[in-house]
């Protein structure tokens, strides 16, 4: 072996089936969660993960990060993958080899070659020991994600209940610091299906990528059939995932609403993951053809007959996520304004009372569908740049733009509760970057339990 040259090998058998060990492991758009050196990675080509597919992999090195590009140059599924690495200061062969000892037990074997250029060559002698050193911790992570056993997520601490530490939190600095404290998320969603409304920007449609990319079967509610068309081609594009299913409903007519739940009951495929995601702040009053306040009915009363009348197709472990805001922490539940009769109009305060209501409705369905082990939680996504944001809060937007999240950022947390293991042994809880939050900063914002139950009585009068 050339003095260049570095060479790493190592071996470990892990209890999980051969097909999640390799899917996971070769899809190093992850590599991140469990290589302590890479600080993130994504995929950057179209397409499913086969040969050619292209990664963007960024190291640590000092107070530096160097881009390293990755191709899958073999691919044999689930048994090899060759994957080779370059940068301006080296480039890295990576074979996995992995062989199934029973349908739960896998034996896997990672070699790497490293060849060094230009000035990393000359101090490799210096070097050579602390990179074999965080290579086998390396694999020893992995072997640690792959085996997917982590105690529930960690609960926000007393600094959260502050404002400023709390806002701080939204931008994308908070979410960059949270994800240190992370743990890999290795769980499986192929083949499971996945219902999300609001899905054709922002959020809503990084999380349709991001569930299209791991193989789940998607169910996405949009409302207009030109998006439809165009979101359900730029999934197969982009993931080469063709289970996309569109369906068209306004979902803030309720009517709408209940034809589409018959329609899907009556197709009896079950549920698996439940997002209500679709939502809008309005500055202006609108009332909907069925005389509802728009902001109600797209933002509390939508989700709220949506999860309902889906339940009985719902499957074993069914997990419903419902996306509010950090802005209702301003907000009392306002029983008597639901339906935002009372003047002057305010978009802001609509928007949070809705969003209030349904962290309060995801409590009361987690308590009361407890033993049917399905589990319902909230989070928000912190202060994401996405459409909504830029139509409805222009001065926002321009004083926040420069420490705003990605749409993937802020989708990071739906999709660790869709898939994670660790997110299953949940129920009942609010999420920001993976952590339990406290659902009021402020003791004038609680309401009493016989609040809570009212509001399920008065949203539960257009049921039927």
């Amino acid at each position: 072996m050339s003095n260049k040259n570095l060479e790493m090998e190592k071996t470990f058998s892990v209890e999980r089936n051969i097909i999640d060990c390799f899917e996971y492991t070769t899809n190093f758009s992850t590599i991140w969660e469990w290589d302590q050196t890479i600080s993130s990675s994504q995929k950057i080509s179209e397409g499913k993960v086969d040969v050619g597919t292209k990664f963007l992999v960024n190291l640590k090195f000092g107070f530096q990060t160097i881009p390293m590009e990755y191709e899958i140059m073999e691919y044999d599924f689930p048994n090899l993958a060759i994957l080779k690495g370059e940068s301006k200061h080296f480039t890295a062969v990576d074979t996995i080899k992995m062989t199934k000892i029973d349908e739960n037990q896998t034996q896997i074997n990672w070699h790497a070659t490293i060849e060094f250029s230009g000035l990393m060559s000359k101090f490799l002698p210096l070097m050579k020991n602390k990179i074999i050193e965080n290579g086998f911790t390396t694999i020893d992570n992995l072997k640690i994600a792959l085996q997917d056993n982590y105690s529930s997520s960690p609960t926000s601490n007393l600094l959260d209940r502050l404002i400023l530490p709390k806002i701080w939190k939204f931008s994308k600095y908070g979410f960059n610091n949270a994800k240190d404290t992370w743990h890999p998320n290795s769980a499986s969603i192929t083949g499971k299906h996945i219902v999300i409304t609001g899905a054709t920007s922002g959020i809503g449609l990084a999380t349709a990528i991001e569930m299209a990319q791991k193989g789940a079967h998607l169910t996405l509610v949009v409302r207009n059939k030109v998006k439809g068309e165009a979101l359900k081609k730029e999934l197969i594009e982009k993931t080469g995932n063709k289970n996309i299913n569109i369906e068209y409903c306004d979902l803030a007519i309720i009517s709408e609403v209940k034809s589409l739940t018959k329609k899907m009951i009556e197709q009896k495929k079950n549920i698996d993951v439940l997002i209500n995601n679709a939502g809008a702040l309005f500055n202006e009053r609108q009332i909907t053809s069925e005389g509802i306040e728009q902001s109600f009915a797209l933002l509390l009363l939508s989700p709220f007959i949506f999860t309902e009348r889906l339940i009985p197709i719902f499957s074993l472990n069914c997990r419903v996520i419902n996306i509010s805001s950090g802005g209702m922490y301003s907000q009392k539940l306002d029983l008597k304004n639901l339906n935002n009769i009372s003047n002057p109009y305010n978009g802001s305060i609509a928007y949070a009372n809705c969003k209030r209501g349904l962290v309060i409705l995801t409590e009361l369905w987690a308590k009361e569908y407890n033993s049917k082990n399905y589990t319902f939680n909230s989070m928000h996504p912190g202060w994401a740049d996405t459409p909504g944001v830029v139509t409805a809060l222009p001065v926002f937007y321009k004083i926040t733009k420069h420490i705003l999240r990605t749409p993937e950022e802020g989708a990071d947390t739906i999709n660790w509760l869709a898939s994670s293991t660790e997110a299953g042994k949940l129920n009942g809880q609010f999420f920001l970057d993976r952590t339990i939050q406290t659902t009021h900063l402020f003791s004038k914002t609680k309401e009493s339990e016989a609040a809570r139950q009212e509001l399920k009585n008065k949203l539960s009068e257009y049921l039927e």
